[in-house]
C-alpha cells in the first residue's frame, strides 16, 4: 500500500512538473510574442517617421519648386523695349510678300493685309508726339525764359539712413536761390514734360517773333534739351525742339503759362493783394465813420433853413393880419 501511494505521489509530482514546464514554455512564448509585437511597433514607428520625413522633404521640394515657378513667372512678365527692322521683298504667288527680320538669313512670308499696317503709312505716322520729356528723377536744373525774364530752378537731393537701415531721399527746389514749394513746381513741370502735339510740321518754319517761353533741361548726367514755344496761329503754338517743330493746342500752352506764373509770382501777388484789401478796408471804415457827422450837420442846416422859412411865413401872416385890422378901424 505504501509503495502504491509513493508511486501515485511521484506520478502527481511528475504531472505538476510537466505542467510547470508547459506553463514556462507558454510564458516564454508570450514573452517572445510581446517582443515581436514590440519590434513590430518599433518598425511601424520607424516607418511612419521615415514616411513623415519623406513627406516633409517632398513638401519642401514642392514649395521650392512653386517658389521657383513664381520667380520664373515674374521674370517672364518683365517687359523690355526691342527694335526690329523688317525688310520687305517681292510678292509671292499667293499675294504675300517675302520679309526678313533684322540681320537674320531666314526668309518669311507675310500677307499684304498684315503689311499694310506698315506700308500704307507715312514716316510722320510713326513720330513720337511728346514734345519734351525729361524725368523729374533725373533733373538737375531747369532754366526758363518767360516773356523776357530769366529764371532758374535748381534741384537738390539728399539721402539719409534711419536706425533700421532704410534710406530716405529728400528733394528740395530753389528758384533763383530761394526756396520753392514742391507742389507748385511739380504741377508746372508735369504740364511741361507731358505736353503732346496734334501735328508736326515738315516744312521749314521761321518764327515771326521771340519765343514766349523757353525751357532748357539739364539732367544730372549733363545731358541737355531745349524747347521753345512760339505763337503760331489762332489754334496752335509752335514748339521747337532741335530740328523738329510741333503744333500744340493753344489752350494747353496757355495752361502751361499760367502754371509757371504761379511758380514765379503766387506768393508776391497774394501778399500785395492782402495789403491792398486791408488798405481798402481801412479807407471804407474811415469813410463810414465820417459820414454820419456830415449827415447830421446837413440835417441841422436843413432844419434851420426850414425853421427860418416857417418863421418868415408866420411873420408875414401876422403883418397881413395887422394891416387888415388897421384898415377896418379907419373905415
Amino acid at each position: 500500500m505504501k509503495a502504491a501511494s509513493r508511486q501515485a505521489a511521484r506520478e502527481t509530482a511528475d504531472e505538476d512538473a510537466s505542467s510547470v514546464e508547459e506553463n514556462s514554455d507558454d510564458a516564454e512564448q508570450d514573452t517572445e510574442s510581446d517582443e515581436s509585437v514590440s519590434e513590430t511597433t518599433d518598425e511601424t514607428s520607424e516607418a511612419e517617421d521615415t514616411d513623415g520625413e519623406e513627406a516633409e522633404d517632398e513638401t519642401s521640394e514642392n514649395s521650392d519648386s512653386a517658389s521657383d515657378n513664381e520667380d520664373s513667372s515674374e521674370e517672364e512678365t518683365k517687359m523690355a523695349d526691342k527694335q526690329l527692322t523688317i525688310l520687305v521683298g517681292n510678292e509671292t504667288d499667293d499675294s504675300s510678300r517675302y520679309v526678313m527680320v533684322n540681320d537674320s538669313n531666314e526668309v518669311y512670308t507675310m500677307s499684304t493685309d498684315t503689311l499694310s499696317a506698315l506700308t500704307d503709312k507715312s514716316e510722320e505716322d510713326f513720330w513720337d508726339m511728346t514734345v519734351s520729356y525729361v524725368s523729374l528723377n533725373s533733373l538737375g536744373s531747369l532754366k526758363v525764359n518767360y516773356q523776357g525774364s530769366d529764371y532758374k530752378v535748381n534741384v537738390s537731393r539728399e539721402t539719409s539712413t534711419d536706425d533700421d537701415g532704410n534710406d530716405t531721399e529728400t528733394v528740395t527746389y530753389k528758384l533763383n536761390g530761394s526756396d520753392l514749394d514742391e507742389t507748385t513746381f511739380t504741377t508746372f513741370y508735369n504740364k511741361l514734360i507731358n505736353m503732346t502735339a496734334q501735328k508736326r510740321l515738315t516744312d521749314k518754319y521761321e518764327p515771326d517773333g521771340d519765343a514766349e517761353l523757353t525751357a532748357i533741361f539739364t539732367e544730372e548726367d549733363g545731358d541737355t534739351q531745349e524747347v521753345a514755344y512760339y505763337s503760331y496761329d489762332t489754334n496752335y503754338y509752335a514748339a521747337v525742339v532741335d530740328n523738329k517743330v510741333y503744333l500744340v493746342n493753344k489752350m494747353n500752352v496757355k495752361e502751361l503759362f499760367t502754371a509757371f506764373e504761379s511758380v514765379v509770382g503766387t506768393e508776391e501777388d497774394s501778399s500785395d493783394k492782402t495789403d491792398s484789401d486791408e488798405a481798402t478796408t481801412d479807407d471804407t471804415k474811415s469813410d463810414s465813420t465820417d459820414m454820419p457827422g456830415e449827415s447830421i450837420e446837413e440835417s441841422d442846416d436843413s432844419t434851420s433853413e426850414t425853421a427860418g422859412i416857417t418863421n418868415d411865413s408866420d411873420t408875414s401872416e401876422e403883418e397881413n393880419t395887422d394891416s387888415q385890422e388897421t384898415d377896418s378901424t379907419e373905415e
